[in-house]
């Protein structure tokens, strides 16, 4: 209904876009990238926790359309990002005036990890204005890859101020050090993110801390040589 109303009328334009936890399917999905496609104007975008099975295909090459507007991208929690991992490389490389994207909890395969990567790294040496990455979660499939991945990072200038790559690394000692490594790039590094509200106690946050790291470890060392 609403891609139906923009197409109909050419004065509306659309700067922001908020659909998510199951809000779009894949009709609705690639309805609105026909939008995006065609208006080129779009800014923020946030589509996180949809059940679409390949929409996120055409939305991605949608929001490649809008490269030189888009400065948001919410995709957090799409299951089918294993199904548009090339659509995700051609939406990184085009949308050099992105400032903050976050892809976490997408459940992506280790073979598509070190897919993306050398796409993010291509595009902040490309002058990328990504300020804020955040990719939860996913690169727990590989700590060695996530390593690789930071001591990258910490080799290339860029625009970056924050990346956040919480329940990958479950030793407090290890994200320390990790942490450490990116505060000459002016990095800051989130390695962990506590499941409680700002009100709670520091003695909450150590006993969360186990708990994650207690739930995540075997899932996470099954994984770590496993190809996706």
């Amino acid at each position: 209904m609403i891609a139906e109303a923009l197409e109909k009328n050419d004065d509306v334009k659309l700067e922001e876009f908020y659909a998510s936890r199951d809000r779009l399917e894949d009709p609705g999905m690639e309805a609105m990238a026909k939008v995006f496609s065609k208006q080129k104007c779009l800014r923020k975008i946030e589509v996180y926790q949809n059940g679409s099975k390949k929409g996120l295909r055409a939305l991605l090459l949608s929001l490649a359309e809008c490269k030189d507007t888009l400065k948001s991208v919410n995709i957090q929690d799409n299951k089918s990002i294993n199904k548009a991992v090339d659509e995700l490389i051609t939406f990184i490389g085009a949308c050099k005036e992105l400032e903050y994207l976050n892809i976490s909890d997408n459940k992506m395969r280790k073979k598509y990890c070190k897919k993306v990567i050398p796409a993010i790294m291509q595009a902040l040496k490309d002058g990328s204005k990504l300020s804020d990455f955040q990719w939860n979660f996913d690169l727990a499939c590989s700590s060695t890859l996530a390593k690789q991945f930071l001591s990258e990072l910490s080799e290339v200038d860029s625009n970056l101020k924050k990346v956040a790559l919480a329940g990958v690394f479950q030793l407090r000692e290890t994200r320390g050090t990790l942490k450490e490594s990116l505060q000459s790039k002016n990095i800051d590094l989130e390695l962990f993110k506590p499941d409680f509200t700002d009100d709670e106690s520091e003695d909450h946050d150590n006993s969360e801390e186990e708990s994650q790291a207690s739930d995540k470890s075997d899932s996470a060392t099954n994984s770590e040589d496993e190809e996706n």
